[in-house]
C-alpha cells in the first residue's frame, strides 16, 4: 500500500511540474492624485499643462492680476520656439518652489519683507526674453509690455522685468556686484533665482538638460553624455549660490540625487570593453 501511494504521489508531482503557476499580475501603474495636475502618471495629460496657479499671501484683488498675467504667459509660451525643457510646466514648478521658499522665509523671519506679488509675477515671466529663445519678436521689453497690458503698475512691471534679466546664472557670474546691489533693494530676486535653479537640479534637472540637448541645434550634435558633463561645469555651483536657507537645503538634496543617478549612468553607458 505504501509503495502504491508513493508511486501515485511521484506521478502527481511530475504531472503538476508540467504546469507552471501563472505569473503574478503586474502592479497597476500609479494614477494622478488629482485629475488635472501634471505628472508622470498613466492618466496624466500628454500635452503641456497650462492651468492657472495660486500663491500664498496674495490678496483676492491681486489674484485677478495673477490670473491675467498667467493667461498672457501661457499664450506667449505656446510659440513653437519654446521646447519642453523651458515650457509653462517649468514655470509652474518654479512658482511652486518659490511658494515653498516664501512660506519658509515668512515662518522663520518675522521681519520678512518679501512681496509675494512681485515673486509670483517675476516667476511667471522669467522665461520671456531668455537669450536661448530670443527671436525677432522676443526681447526683455516684452515683459514690461505684457505686464502693463494685464494691469500691472508700471513700477512693479519694471521690477519684474529687472528680476527676469538678473535671474540668469551666467549673468550673476559675470556681474556679481550688480546682483548683490539689486538683492539689497529687492530680495524677491533671491527667491526667484533659487526657485529657477532648483528646477535645474535633481532628477527633473537632468531630465530638462537631456530634453534641451535634443531640442537645441548645437547640443543636438553633441553626445548625450553632455548633460552629465554639465554637472561639474555648471550645476555643481548652484547649491553654493542659493540665497535662502530653504533653497540651500533643497539644492544639496537635489545635488545628492544627481550624483546617485550619475553613478548608475556611468555603469549603463560604459562601452570601454569593446573599444580598440
Amino acid at each position: 500500500m505504501n509503495r502504491y501511494l508513493s508511486t501515485m504521489f511521484a506521478r502527481a508531482t511530475t504531472h503538476c511540474a508540467l504546469f507552471k503557476p501563472l505569473p503574478k499580475p503586474l502592479p497597476e501603474p500609479p494614477t494622478s492624485p488629482t485629475s488635472s495636475a501634471p505628472g508622470p502618471y498613466r492618466d496624466s495629460r500628454r500635452d503641456c499643462n497650462t492651468q492657472f496657479i495660486m500663491f500664498p499671501g496674495i490678496s483676492t484683488k491681486d489674484e485677478e492680476l495673477v490670473d491675467a498675467v498667467t493667461a498672457a504667459v501661457i499664450k506667449h509660451m505656446a510659440h513653437p520656439i519654446y521646447d519642453n525643457s523651458h515650457d509653462f510646466e517649468h514655470v509652474q514648478r518654479v512658482v511652486k518652489l518659490a511658494a515653498d521658499i516664501y512660506q519658509s522665509e515668512v515662518a522663520t523671519n518675522p521681519e520678512c519683507r518679501l512681496d509675494p506679488l512681485t515673486i509670483v509675477l517675476a516667476c511667471l515671466v522669467h522665461e520671456i526674453g531668455d537669450a536661448k529663445y530670443k527671436t525677432w519678436f522676443e526681447s526683455l521689453s516684452k515683459i514690461y509690455i505684457l505686464l502693463t497690458k494685464c494691469g500691472v503698475p508700471e513700477a512693479l512691471a519694471h521690477t519684474c522685468q529687472s528680476i527676469a534679466r538678473l535671474v540668469s546664472y551666467t549673468y550673476e557670474t559675470r556681474h556679481p556686484a550688480e546682483i548683490a546691489s539689486f538683492l539689497t533693494a529687492h530680495p524677491e530676486l533671491g527667491v526667484v533665482q533659487d526657485a529657477d535653479r532648483l528646477d535645474a537640479l535633481g532628477i527633473v534637472g537632468l531630465g530638462r538638460c537631456l530634453a534641451y540637448g535634443g531640442a537645441e541645434k548645437t547640443r543636438r550634435k553633441q553626445t548625450i553624455q553632455r548633460a552629465f558633463q554639465l554637472m561639474d561645469e555648471r550645476f555643481v555651483h548652484y547649491k553654493d549660490m542659493m540665497k535662502t536657507p530653504w533653497g540651500r537645503d533643497e539644492a544639496h538634496r537635489r545635488w545628492g540625487r544627481m550624483e546617485e543617478v550619475r553613478e548608475v549612468w556611468i555603469g549603463e553607458t560604459d562601452v570601454a570593453g569593446i573599444l580598440k
